[in-house]
């Protein structure tokens, strides 16, 4: 994708455009909002915020289940820090522990993780029983970015990499060629609605009505 960008800017360097292709990549993840990745998080008693894994990081779309089995889920209702501060009293002070419900995103600063940008998981209630033999524990589901190298392969959750070579040159257009820029920001979104488009072909509709060619209508025969 990068060769693709040098056709428009040869003097795109390969440094400068591995650079290029990370910001657009999380950028193209994230508004196709495609199911990508799956983490597991082992819980401890009295703890209740989590580090996720940084690369690959689940960056949205984002649905978490408590597990007490393997056939045993509850779906975890999403929260904000801000709808906790609304509504839990003393939620950050408290030790109060239970079963969780509830679940909040948020990220700290990096003196408070182990590896700068992670994200964070907060549960609510306090979970009160320490994974054991697997179970109980966090299985988390979303849009998941993985880093590219210079030799990293399209995602295929991506179904045209041309959104990618045109918004490689649309950043570098915004930085360095602003007479371009429009132009490169137009068809950028038009190859991103492209990929949605192909994405959504694949749902099926299950409220769209089924309409039966006329060659399929059966006939009594008399």
């Amino acid at each position: 994708m990068i060769d693709g960008a040098q056709r428009a800017y040869p003097m795109l360097s390969d440094a400068d455009g591995l650079v290029l292709a990370k910001e657009v990549l999380i950028e193209v993840l994230a508004s196709m909002q495609v199911e990508t990745g799956e983490e597991d998080v082992n819980i401890t008693d009295g703890t209740r915020e989590y580090e996720l894994a940084y690369d690959p990081q689940i960056i949205g779309d984002v649905v978490v289940y408590y597990r007490t089995a393997v056939d045993a889920a509850t779906r975890l209702t999403p929260v904000s820090v801000d709808w906790m501060d609304g509504f839990r009293d003393n939620w950050r002070t408290t030790a109060d522990t239970g079963t969780p419900s509830m679940f909040y995103l948020r990220a700290p600063t990096s003196a408070a993780l182990t590896t700068q940008g992670k994200l964070v998981i907060g549960l609510d209630p306090i979970p009160d029983t320490t994974t054991a033999a697997g179970y109980p524990k966090l299985t988390i589901y979303g849009v998941e970015y993985e880093e590219p190298l210079a030799t990293s392969d399209v995602p295929q959750a991506i179904p045209n990499v041309r959104v990618l070579i045109e918004g490689i040159k649309r950043n570098y257009a915004m930085d360095l060629d602003p007479e371009r820029y429009p132009l490169y920001k137009s068809t950028f979104e038009d190859e991103l609605a492209k990929c949605q488009s192909l994405i959504n072909r694949q749902a099926k509709d299950l409220d769209a009505p089924i309409v039966y060619p006329t060659w399929m209508n059966t006939t009594k025969i008399v």
